[in-house]
């Protein structure tokens, strides 16, 4: 466990051009999956995103806890939570939400909570729904 620590501890650098890097390869990637009627609204919301200091950890997280939204296989009843779902939901609707941030966590929070309600009842996602609302509040605050 100390190596590991100590390991993680030392990269710290490169993990994070890691995660980058994977940020950069996330839009073009859902781009590719929606009509173009739609790219240039999911770009707006990336790009608004991207303006905020929260914004890059925002679409980090949110992509590696629920991913990019682009399997069609991660949906209940034909509905996704993944960041193409988030970006999509969102109108950037400033008098509502006072950033990108808040508006990105409202709508995550949304989703995540649609996936709950639609989910197979064996599932009992139910029980996760709390920390994932905790989780995507980090994102403005």
């Amino acid at each position: 466990m100390i190596e590991l620590r100590t390991l993680l501890a030392n990269t710290l650098n490169m993990q994070t051009m890691f995660m980058i890097q994977q940020l950069e390869t996330t839009l073009p990637q859902i781009l590719h999956h929606v009509p173009t009627t739609k790219r240039a609204h999911i770009q707006q919301q990336y790009k608004a995103l991207l303006c905020e200091p929260q914004g890059i950890y925002a679409l980090i997280d949110y992509t590696n806890f629920k991913g990019t939204g682009t399997n069609h296989k991660e949906r209940y009843n034909g509905q996704g939570w993944g960041l193409l779902q988030v970006l999509t939901a969102m109108q950037s609707n400033c008098t509502q939400h006072p950033t990108a941030c808040a508006e990105f966590a409202a709508c995550a929070d949304a989703l995540l909570t649609a996936r709950v309600r639609n989910a197979p009842a064996e599932r009992h996602e139910e029980r996760w729904l709390p920390g994932w609302k905790n989780r995507v509040a980090t994102y403005y605050h």
